[in-house]
């Protein structure tokens, strides 16, 4: 009995990443798929690469992320804990899921980002953006992604009003999102090392050199996981709606 119940956290994990493959990872595979094959053959016929499913992966990887991660957590977290699993199982539970959904998320950037230099884009410089500058940035951004996704409904749980959380949430998620535009002209000036945001360097080098953008997200997620374990702590569970 003891080890069944040391074992519900895995089961709440693989629950969650189980589901969220089905749903918004086959999703978003597939139209990227679609996407990437279709504008291959566009820019054969035309000779013109739009470069949709760049944009596509460097926005459609955040949004995922953001989107499993509120969704999950704000089903998950009163139903586990209404069916007896504490609120410690239940947030290590979905770290683990948290884990390993930032992990496939960095795992299929770089696959995407290979299969791209076989199609119209090889010789295009692409904008860091999502990618990073390091292997360590391409966990980080989905990291972070996740971590306000999560943040955003832990808001939610905790604030008396849901008017008041909807709202607190939004704003979270839009300063993470637009987090550039404020911290990258400050970088900026700082000189031209302290930001490494305009363009990537040669993916046949694997670059251990991180920039100063990175580590400020890998600040920025730490301070959401935590201010997601701080909201949920002694959030109410509020009564099912009828």
């Amino acid at each position: 009995m003891t080890i069944l119940l040391a074992q519900r956290k895995y089961h709440l994990a693989a629950r969650l990443t189980k589901t969220t493959a089905k749903t918004f990872g086959l999703a978003f595979v597939a139209l990227f798929l679609i996407v990437a094959v279709a504008e291959e053959i566009v820019t054969v016929v035309n000779g013109f690469a739009w470069e949709i499913s760049w944009a596509l992966l460097s926005w459609g990887i955040p949004i995922t992320m953001v989107a499993s991660a509120w969704t999950h957590l704000s089903r998950s977290y009163p139903a586990a804990i209404t069916n007896g699993m504490t609120r410690k199982e239940t947030l290590n539970g979905f770290a683990l899921f948290g884990a390993v959904t930032v992990l496939v998320g960095a795992v299929f950037t770089h696959a995407a980002v290979v299969l791209l230099d076989f199609g119209p884009f090889t010789e295009t410089v692409y904008p860091i953006g999502f990618y990073g500058l390091s292997l360590l940035e391409s966990v980080v951004r989905p990291a972070l992604y996740f971590g306000v996704g999560a943040a955003a409904a832990a808001m939610m749980h905790r604030m008396p009003s849901r008017a008041l959380g909807a709202v607190l949430s939004g704003l979270l998620v839009v300063a993470t999102v637009y987090r550039v535009q404020v911290i990258g002209p400050v970088l900026d000036a700082l000189g031209p090392q302290s930001s490494s945001i305009s363009e990537m360097p040669d993916r046949s080098e694997i670059v251990l050199r991180t920039s100063t953008f990175g580590w400020i997200d890998v600040a920025l997620a730490a301070i959401l996981v935590l201010l997601t374990v701080t909201l949920l702590a002694k959030a109410p569970m509020r009564p099912k709606e009828i």
